[in-house]
């Protein structure tokens, strides 16, 4: 059929706007720096999680602008996201795929495969999991971290609601060691981030996603976390000193890995290794949702 100039127009008008070839269908999550959407691809039907993050305007991105290393920051943040994601979402099958990376004069569009499952959040609950359950969840997250630390890539967000049952998600505070240079960078989401972050101290990288797991092991376990709200001294003094408690019905075996995950000194702290060479961890067995 012949096409009529009207027809041709609203085809290259399609195709040439940044989403144009995508209706949304609903907000997935939002918080800090921005917004993920549900969005199908009119083309394929295919279904995305289009993680949506706001751009410091053009204005600030030219020298001399006082924003101007902020929004430079930023942009290199995003796309180095983008890059790993896009790459280690390949190379290891529990983690979510970026599958396309379009960037405008405001937003940046991150086009992650959308994995339509419970957060380990939602999983979790308020009560915990049974040691078993929790073992065979936990077991592929840190053989998954461990994986990004061989390619020299830690983590720094691990929590629970970055881990879908199977995947891990949002490397949007990843970034590259080498294990010697230090970082300064303090981030993370507060209630798993790490006694030497905290304490405003450098540190080389796969020790703060080695707590970060011992409290998700934790929270698994319990449904609490093993340290309050760091703000107040009190706990503050609590984290610094390993300063938790254990429940008098989990095995001896999770509780002794969990004192050397939340270990304060990063020095004598249990490493990637030793999880995954520790009993309890390498014993056999599957994850459920498998």
């Amino acid at each position: 059929m012949r096409q009529t100039p009207a027809t041709t127009r609203s085809r290259q008008f399609l195709l040439n706007t940044p989403l144009g070839e995508f209706e949304v269908l609903k907000t997935l999550g939002q918080g800090s720096y921005g917004k993920v959407k549900l969005m199908r691809s009119a083309l394929t039907n295919e279904q995305f999680a289009v993680k949506i993050i706001k751009r410091y305007p053009p204005h600030k991105h030219r020298r001399g602008h006082q924003e101007y290393r902020k929004a430079k920051t930023l942009d290199r943040r995003v796309v180095r996201e983008a890059n790993l994601a896009a790459i280690l979402g390949q190379l290891h099958p529990h983690i979510v795929p970026l599958h396309d990376f379009r960037v405008t004069d405001t937003h940046f569009y991150l086009f992650y495969a959308f994995v339509n499952g419970v957060t380990l959040a939602e999983r979790v609950g308020t009560h915990g999991l049974s040691e078993k359950e929790a073992r065979a969840i936990f077991k592929p997250v840190v053989e998954t971290i461990n994986f990004c630390h061989q390619y020299s890539v830690i983590h720094r967000d691990i929590k629970l609601e970055n881990v879908l049952i199977d995947y891990i998600i949002d490397f949007g505070l990843a970034n590259f060691f080498d294990g010697i240079s230090l970082m300064e960078t303090f981030c993370g989401s507060l209630p798993y981030t790490a006694p030497e972050i905290l304490r405003g101290d450098a540190y080389v990288g796969p020790e703060i996603d080695v707590w970060s797991l011992g409290v998700l092991l934790y929270v698994m376990l319990t449904g609490q976390f093993p340290f309050e709200d760091p703000a107040q001294p009190k706990n503050f003094d609590k984290i610094m000193a390993g300063d938790f408690s254990l429940r008098t019905n989990m095995s001896h075996d999770l509780q002794e890995l969990l004192v050397r995950m939340l270990e304060p000194n990063a020095k004598r702290r249990i490493s990637m290794q030793g999880i995954l060479q520790h009993p309890r961890i390498r014993q056999p067995g599957r994850c459920p949702a498998q």
